[in-house]
């Protein structure tokens, strides 16, 4: 019926609901919200859209309106006295994020005035994304009644007092907001004229005050999920620099910084890609190539989620995790086998197996001595793919997850059909225990799928087997595919002579590099073949991209503890000869 995403913000016990509190966190995991089917039939649509209007901040406030029981009894909490005015009651709020995105928003109690949210452009400043949206809700507001604005900006308060004095200050002239402090007590002043009170009330920030936490999850929404559906606002200064970004003339700011960025990189892109190709064309004397570094030519593979790669960068915190998915994406994560070329190491073998050389791909894909952890890396991002397909897919699909040859017999069948996979099941098991001589890996005892997917209407079964790889290599996702349906193709055809006329059986390999790499049209086409909508694949594509990462980081950690471990074990000789 509904799916909580992972990241959420959602409640985690009760509380206060005088003041409409509750404890919340910010989810781990995804959550799915299950009906009956006549349920969903009937009353699905409705279900569905009172469960999206459901809105926590990280404070645990619900935002309310005059017809929620809560509402009444909040009136009569601490908050009651700011709600109680005649007029019109407008709560404003302001967002500054860490990278200088702004956003503004205002609520009114009994939706008198219908809430708005928009993007603030120009120079980050806590200031303007607090202003701007008390000035649009001054503008906004009607001329004949009263007006009563609920800010938790003491500062605002404070600039507009000042603004009463008869001189003109210093402070006024250079002041940053000027223009916009100027329109807000314009339109003040222009309200009073006609006989209509506007009332600016402080209240305290993140307390649980009702429309105060609504607008801040408003303002929140439009710094950082701007679209372009929202209405950008900006108030430029006389004297100031303006730049016009997608029309609208703005200052300096966030907004003006990531489209230049993104102009630079496109030319830079164009750049490399001509160089790639004036390399691959025949008449091309060998003088004439360009040498474009190896990290380029990884970012510059097509089909390879790319895309949502760089939403997973933007969205990392800078700090020691980040710098780690940087030095492994552009090759120089400090591994013994690239310390010792540049002469830091007295030997490139990896000192948890003393096998082989202890590069990046040994370390996340092959070492011995992190199995452990490479097989719960794996499980990870297996458990986010099988519940976006149990989730997400159409009706009549079904999957089970990491089954033998022997738990299929204890699958759910239709009566129509259980004596048939019966009987398949028990040849497939006197196969699997005939020995094939050989020791290869098609011995159908040793396979167990990651999940297999039915779809007893359509009769198909999909082979689901993921593998987290390692992606520098150009033709990685191929070789990797090629690999896996090989290993699966015994079971596959033993399982189509089986069944009867008109079933297919597939091996849908599930390939995701351990950089976030993916060969994305045949990720797309395996998840529209189960009914999984675009909207639902591009969020899916942005939770693999990041698990995909988060388990890279999380090897790393784990072999630091390793290496920790070993060396506090062998003693301080041991130390020095490791180096």
């Amino acid at each position: 019926l509904f799916v909580w995403r992972k990241g959420a913000i959602v409640a985690a016990g009760t509380g206060v609901w005088r003041r409409a509190q509750v404890r919340s966190v910010q989810s781990k995991e995804e959550w799915s919200l299950w009906a009956s089917t006549r349920t969903i039939e009937t009353e699905g649509p409705q279900l569905r859209q009172a469960l999206h209007t459901i809105s926590l901040s990280r404070d645990g406030t619900v935002p309310l309106d005059s017809d929620c029981p809560s509402m009444r009894e909040a009136l009569l909490g601490p908050a009651g006295s700011h709600l109680s005015y005649d007029g019109v009651v407008v709560a404003t709020d302001g967002a500054v994020k860490d990278d200088g995105r702004m956003g503004g928003a205002y609520v009114s109690l009994d939706n008198k005035l219908p809430a708005r949210s928009f993007v603030v452009l120009g120079p980050p400043s806590s200031m303007r994304a607090e202003l701007s949206p008390m000035d649009e809700a001054v503008a906004d507001a009607p001329g004949d009644e009263d007006l009563t604005l609920l800010t938790d900006s003491l500062t605002s308060i404070q600039r507009l007092l000042e603004m009463q004095r008869q001189d003109f200050p210093a402070w006024l002239h250079g002041h940053p907001e000027r223009a916009l402090l100027e329109s807000l007590v314009r339109r003040i002043n222009a309200r009073a004229r006609a006989r209509v009170f506007t009332r600016i009330i402080k209240v305290p920030a993140h307390k649980a005050h009702a429309l105060n936490e609504a607008a801040d999850a408003a303002a929140s929404r439009a710094a950082t999920e701007a679209d372009g559906e929202s209405v950008a606002l900006t108030h430029t200064n006389g004297d100031s620099v303006r730049f016009y970004v997608q029309g609208k003339q703005t200052e300096w700011g966030a907004n003006v910084r990531k489209a230049l960025a993104q102009t630079a990189a496109s030319q830079h892109r164009a750049h490399l890609t001509s160089l790639i190709t004036d390399e691959i064309g025949e008449d091309c004397p060998p003088r004439a190539k360009k040498v474009v570094s190896l990290t380029d030519r990884w970012l510059l593979r097509p089909d390879q989620g790319r895309k949502f790669l760089g939403q997973a960068l933007a969205g990392m915190r800078l700090g020691a995790k980040r710098r780690r998915v940087m030095q492994t994406i552009a090759g120089v994560f400090p591994c013994r086998a690239l310390l010792y070329r540049w002469g830091k190491a007295p030997s490139p073998v990896c000192l948890l197996c003393q096998s082989a050389p202890e590069t990046v791909g040994h370390t996340q894909c092959w070492c011995p001595g992190l199995k452990n952890a490479r097989i719960a890396a794996h499980h990870a991002i297996a458990k986010l793919i099988l519940d976006t397909l149990q989730t997400h897919s159409a009706r009549g699909w079904q999957f089970h997850h990491e089954i033998t040859i022997s738990s299929l017999r204890a699958i759910p069948v239709p009566i129509d059909m259980h004596d048939t996979w019966q009987r398949m099941v028990d040849e497939l098991e006197e196969t699997a225990e005939e020995p094939t001589g050989d020791g290869d890996l098609q011995d159908l005892g040793r396979l167990r799928p990651d999940a297999i997917g039915l779809s007893w209407g359509k009769r198909q079964v999909l082979l689901l087997e993921l593998t987290r790889a390692q992606d520098w290599r150009p033709d990685w996702a191929i070789t990797t595919d090629a690999f896996k349906t090989q290993r699966y193709a015994r079971l596959q055809r033993q399982m189509q002579g089986l069944l009867p006329r008109g079933w297919t059986v597939e091996t849908v390999p599930l390939t995701v590099g351990i950089r976030g790499s993916y060969h994305e049209p045949t990720w797309r086409r395996n998840l529209e073949r189960v009914g999984i909508d675009h909207k639902t694949q591009e969020l899916f594509f942005q939770d693999l991209t990041r698990q995909a990462l988060e388990e890279l980081d999380r090897m790393y950690g784990v072999r630091s503890e390793a290496l920790r471990q070993q060396t506090a074990v062998a003693g301080p000789d041991a130390q020095r000869n490791q180096g």
